[in-house]
């Protein structure tokens, strides 16, 4: 299993034990620049390690590009770095979900924020390449993506909530559920919830049927 451990001097770390609770290896992330924090860490297919991080700092040959960037990361099984990326705008930029697809690349949802929040979901390549990004919600809206989940087809669904008008829907919030292709095109989208209190999708799974469950507050 994994632990996130905060050290003075402007370090964090993860650190990997076996189930004796064993070290087996740690890795220090410098903070020097900017807060790090994970946001979703997730066991690859191959054992390694997938690292979503919302991250104020550059990394060797890519400049932060507004508040705080996502950083990501693979880490193979024994704790060393494959590749590193950092994605994001002017903005504040938070990964909230990571999953793999079947041909080992990478689906991150996520939020940026100014005045405003807007969704994003972002797909990179098994060598974290970025191969799309699409961006959901407008000026006058609230959009925030929470968690993805691939279907037994390919297609990829995206929960989260919105204080939008669309599907005719009246400007309060609602839970939000998207499905793109594996392109990134938009296949449908639905708004669920009455929009009297706060409905907020935070989770979604494949169930074995081929359908899909999701969970969140009111």
């Amino acid at each position: 299993y994994i632990v996130e451990k905060a050290i003075p001097f402007g370090l964090d770390k993860l650190i990997r034990y076996n189930q004796e609770h064993t070290k087996l290896w740690e890795m220090e992330m410098p903070t020097t620049t900017g807060s790090w924090s994970s946001k979703k860490i997730l066991k690859t297919k191959d054992n390694g390690y997938f690292i979503a991080t919302q991250a104020k700092y550059s990394i060797a040959g890519i400049t932060n590009k507004g508040y705080t960037d996502m950083h990501l990361i693979k880490v193979d099984a024994n704790g060393n770095k494959v590749w590193e990326n950092l994605i994001g705008t002017e903005k504040w930029d938070t990964p909230t979900d990571v999953i793999e697809l079947r041909d080992g690349s990478f689906i991150i949802s996520g939020n940026e924020q100014d005045s405003n929040y807007y969704g994003v979901v972002i797909k990179v390549s098994a060598e974290g390449k970025v191969e799309w990004k699409k961006t959901f919600g407008a000026s006058d809206d609230r959009t925030v993506m929470r968690s993805a989940a691939e279907s037994s087809t390919g297609e990829i669904i995206v929960v989260g909530w919105t204080i939008s008008r669309i599907l005719g829907k009246d400007g309060k919030e609602h839970s939000y559920l998207i499905k793109l292709d594996r392109n990134g095109n938009k296949l449908a989208e639905n708004v669920v919830g009455a929009g009297e209190f706060s409905n907020d999708s935070i989770n979604i799974k494949l169930t074995k049927d081929g359908n899909f469950v999701f969970s969140g507050d009111k």
